[in-house]
């Protein structure tokens, strides 16, 4: 017979790591970061639409690193 360990009830951050979190989104960041470069060759050098540009790619990254901690948050991560 089988057990299942819990490594992290819900609304815990027990066993959380930030980078272990990033690495697990790099498909993401590379696309973003993807975009991001596209951007700028349409774009050029107009400094004002790169920065905003740039800030939008961030913001993105940050928004989709907080919705993958509320899902670690929120759901009871068990060891396979």
């Amino acid at each position: 017979m089988v057990e299942t360990v819990i490594l992290s009830p819900r609304y815990s951050f027990k066993g959380y790591n930030l980078l272990t979190a990033i690495y697990r989104n790099k498909d993401s960041i590379k696309g973003i970061l993807a975009l991001l470069a596209g951007a700028t060759v349409i774009i050029g050098v107009d400094w004002k639409k790169l920065l905003l540009a740039l800030t939008a790619s961030v913001l993105t990254l940050i928004v989709k690193l907080l919705v993958d901690a509320f899902d670690y948050f929120f759901a009871e991560i068990k060891q396979e």
